[in-house]
Parts: C-alpha cells; sequence; structure tokens
C-alpha cells in the first residue's frame, strides 16, 4: 500500500549512504528526544529561571560557534572526518552529564559544561550531515530524501518525547548514558559504512586543474564575502531566519500566552497541540507531498509558506481550543509543504566545493532565529497580543516576497551560485 507513494518508491533510488543516514538519524532523534526538550526545565528548577535563560543562550552560541567552524573544516577535511569528530564530541558530553550525579556540589556546573560541549560539536557535524546528503543524492531524488527524513525524524521525535515524558524525572542520567551511547553508535557506523565521496571528487578534480587552480584557502574570508555578492542566497538566510523564528513561537511564546490564558489547562492544551502537529506530519507527510510532487517548486513553497503563516497567526489569536487545534492543522499542512522544497531549492543553488560552508550559515541563522523566539517572551509584558499577531503577519509578507526574489534570482543566475574559483 504504501508503494503508491512516489517517494517511498524513490526510497529503492536511495544510495547506500542514505540509507544508513536515515536508520541513524531515526536512533539519533528518538534518543536526543528523550532528553533534549526537558532540558531547559531541568535548569530552570536547579537553578531559577534567569540563570537558566544565561545557560540557554550560553548553549546556543557554542551552537553558532560549532557551525561556523564545522562548515568551514567540512569543506576542507570533507564530511566523514566532522561528523566522526562532532558525533565523539556529542558523546563525550551526554557521558560527562550522566557522570555530573557524582560531584553534587558542582553539578549545574558540570551539566552546563557538558551541554556547552554538546552543542558545539551537535553544531560541527550539522553541516557535515546536510552537505552529505546533498552530495549522496541527484536532483531528481532529493527531494525524495528530504520527504523520508523529515517523516522519520518526526516519528523517532514523537517516540523519543513520549518515552521522555515518563522517564526523564526519575532516570535522567541513565538517559543521558544512552543518548552518548547513540552517538558513538553512529560514529562507528559512519567510520565503518560511509565513504567520503566529496574528498573523492576534490581530489580528482584537483588533478584535472591543478595549474588553474585559485587558491582559495589562501584567505579563509573569500567564500564569506562570496556570499555577501550571492543575492540569492542572502535571500535564503532572511526566509531561514524568518521561518525559524516562527518554528521556535510555540515552545516559546505561545506555550506562556496559553499559560496565561487558560492557566492551568494550558499545559494540556500545548500537549495537545504538540501530537497534532507530529501525528499529522507523520500521516499526512507522504499524501500531501504525493499530490503536489508535479506542482511547480516556487508555487508549493508559497502555497506552504502562506499557509504556514495563516496556521501561526490563527494560533496567537485564537483563545478556544478548537479554533487552535484548526489553526495546528493549518500550520502543520503548511510546514509538510515548504520544508522539503526550501531544503531542495538551497541544495541547487549552493556551489559543490563550499557546500559545508554555506550550509553552515543557513544553520548559524537558524540558531539566531530560535534565538530571537526567545525574545519574545519577555517582550509580551509590553506588546499586546494582537500586535504580536501583526507582527507575525508582517513577517509572513515579507515571507511571500523573499520567495518571489528568489525566484527572480534563480532566473538570472541560472539556476546556482557561481563558484568562488
Amino acid at each position: 500500500m504504501l508503494n503508491k507513494f512516489g517517494f517511498l518508491k524513490d526510497y529503492h533510488s536511495f544510495s547506500k549512504m542514505i540509507k544508513v543516514r536515515i536508520v541513524l538519524l531515526f536512533i539519533s532523534v528518538l534518543f536526543n528526544a528523550m532528553v533534549m526538550p526537558y532540558v531547559v526545565v531541568y535548569f530552570v528548577e536547579r537553578v531559577g529561571i534567569n540563570i537558566a535563560s544565561l545557560m540557554v543562550l550560553g548553549v546556543g552560541i557554542a551552537g553558532i560557534l560549532g557551525s561556523l567552524l564545522g562548515g568551514k573544516l567540512g569543506d576542507k577535511y570533507g564530511r566523514k572526518k566532522m561528523i566522526i569528530f562532532g558525533e565523539i564530541g556529542n558523546g563525550i558530553g551526554f557521558f560527562l552529564a550522566c557522570f555530573s550525579s557524582v560531584f553534587t556540589e558542582m553539578l549545574i556546573t558540570i551539566i552546563f559544561i557538558s551541554f556547552l560541549l554538546i552543542y558545539f560539536f551537535s553544531g560541527l557535524s550539522g553541516p557535515a550531515y546536510s552537505a552529505f546528503i546533498i552530495d549522496e543524492t541527484t536532483n531528481k531524488n532529493r527531494k525524495s530524501v528530504y520527504v523520508v527524513m523529515l517523516w522519520v525524524s518526526n516519528l523517532s521525535f514523537a517516540l523519543g518525547s513520549i518515552l521522555g515524558g515518563f522517564l526523564f524525572k526519575q532516570y535522567s542520567s541513565l538517559l543521558f548514558f544512552l543518548v552518548g551511547c547513540s552517538s558513538i553508535l553512529s560514529c562507528i557506523c559512519i567510520a565503518i559504512l560511509v565513504q567520503d565521496h566529496f574528498i573523492k571528487r576534490k581530489v580528482e578534480s584537483n588533478n584535472l586543474r591543478v595549474k588553474n587552480q585559485i587558491k582559495a584557502n589562501s584567505n579563509k574570508l573569500k567564500v564569506y564575502q562570496h556570499m555577501l555578492k550571492a543575492p540569492i542566497f542572502q535571500f535564503l538566510v532572511m526566509l531561514t531566519l524568518i521561518l525559524s523564528l516562527m518554528n521556535n513561537q510555540l515552545p516559546y511564546y505561545l506555550s506562556v500566552h496559553y499559560v496565561n490564558i487558560f492557566e492551568t489547562e494550558g499545559y494540556t492544551i500545548l500537549g495537545f497541540l504538540r501530537s497534532e502537529n507530529t501525528l499529522m506530519i507523520f500521516f499526512l507527510t507522504f499524501v500531501i507531498t504525493n499530490l503536489l510532487k508535479k506542482v511547480y517548486e516556487i508555487k508549493s513553497l508559497l502555497f506552504g509558506v502562506l499557509l504556514f503563516f495563516i496556521g501561526y497567526i490563527a494560533l496567537s489569536m485564537g483563545e478556544i481550543p478548537s479554533i487552535l487545534y484548526m489553526a495546528m492543522a493549518i500550520m502543520s499542512i503548511g510546514q509538510i509543504i515548504y520544508s522539503p522544497v526550501i531544503q531542495t531549492i538551497s541544495a541547487d543553488v549552493i556551489p559543490d566545493e563550499h557546500r559545508s560552508t554555506y550550509l553552515s550559515i543557513l544553520d548559524v541563522i537558524g540558531h539566531i532565529g530560535g534565538l530571537c523566539a526567545f525574545l519574545f517572551v519577555p517582550l509580551m509584558q509590553y506588546i499586546q497580543p494582537f500586535k504580536i499577531s501583526i507582527i507575525y503577519g508582517v513577517f509572513g509578507f515579507i515571507s511571500l516576497i523573499i520567495i518571489y526574489r528568489i525566484q527572480q534570482n534563480r532566473k538570472e543566475e541560472k539556476i546556482s551560485i557561481p563558484s568562488v574559483s
């Protein structure tokens, strides 16, 4: 029955490395979801909301620094080395968190240091993982890979969150240990089963044009300077920032907003909304993407982003649970539509030899969007809810203009950003 969906038929065209990545993604997200959604609460319970906010900011900055460094090194030394290095560091961070209970007097300090390591090394391997997916896919099957990964990650996140909700309070140390083990498992599987085709192509390319090769590495800022001259990438950065900011509204501003409106019932409503989002992505991803498979990608992106913002505006304005559930359904459908499309477009326009660097910038912008979303929590003391809805609407309008400009620039630049070299 599932083979009726074109995206699942395309699974047979995926390379062995992509299939390995999908399995490891499921395992990694499953174990991380048992821990990560509860980390902020973990900090707040021990040090209070003010210090916890500074800690969240600190680990966010660590993730940004890791992404910037990982992007540059991924293009220089290859994806495989950076992924292995990142997974080892990630595992060490979680093992440190696991055994931190031994140091009772310095517990929170050790935990904070461990999460600095975790976010830094996760950021370090993130761009390499993203570039690896592009390296191992073709224009024909790339969107299908992103659709399958969206579905798998949401399924494993749902399972992990449920298990973490029952286990984290009493068995947090055990869960930290299991997440560390999953990182080491990923490291071993990547080392044994994955070949870095990026390095292979790079060596072959260098052999063909040794004399004509421009020494781009002599100026480490050259790639970043080139980015600033590529309008289409600038538009992708702006769109990524806005969408990341909006995607983090539910765990930050809207969570506090609903508790203020519904009091204790607000927590229950939040749980149902998150479950609804996960279930819709799980059951409808292949149906919706298959229906829109032949629709021009920019039209899909426009439609998906439009639904996404309509849903979020309704989520910010609704004060009746049934309205909120309808709004979440609209937002989720928009999310399903736009997510694989924007990833595909990003992959198409980024230069092959600098994929990891470009993707690290998008990853950093995603982190910054999350940090900006957190600022809506203190701002709600000064801005009325209907004004927040207006801000959402302005962001949506800007996003649609950006998508239109992306399409115009793709025509002018003939799809890809010119290579630095």
